[in-house]
């Protein structure tokens, strides 16, 4: 009896427990505006935990049901570069290994720093509950 209940125990711990989770938005604005477009994404710290993404659009992004905990953020922006499309008159196709825009919003370029996890200097405790949080990337 008392090696069934402590293999309960030690089940419950291999499962562990985790932070509620949270719905993240707020905005993120560079040089003082809101940026059009973009992506930002949320590399939570520890074990298997995801990687959170959301597209900018018009300065704002939104997560729902994220991990709580600590969490390193990044935020890219991407240059459309478009083409004729040999055959076909009028369709336009991205070219190179730019990736496009994900929102569709006017393109502003924003310091590289700021798209590695090493160098942002961004980050985050995501707690349970809805939760607003705001970046303001410096040049």
């Amino acid at each position: 009896m008392i090696r069934f209940a402590g293999l309960g125990l030690i089940l419950v711990m291999a499962t562990g427990c985790s932070a509620p989770s949270g719905d993240l938005s707020g905005s993120v604005s560079f040089k003082g505006q809101p940026l059009p477009s973009g992506r930002i994404s949320f590399l939570c710290d520890g074990g298997e935990k995801p990687v959170l993404t959301s597209d900018i659009k018009d300065g704002k992004y939104a997560i729902q049901k994220a991990p709580g905990g600590s969490a390193k953020v990044i935020v890219q922006t991407f240059k459309q570069t478009t083409v004729r499309v040999p055959n076909q008159p009028g369709n336009l196709a991205p070219i190179g290994d730019e990736q496009p825009k994900p929102s569709g919003g006017k393109y502003v370029a924003i310091p590289e720093r700021y798209s590695k996890d090493a160098t942002s200097g961004l980050s985050v405790t995501i707690k349970g509950g809805a939760q607003t949080e705001n970046f303001e990337l410096k040049p």
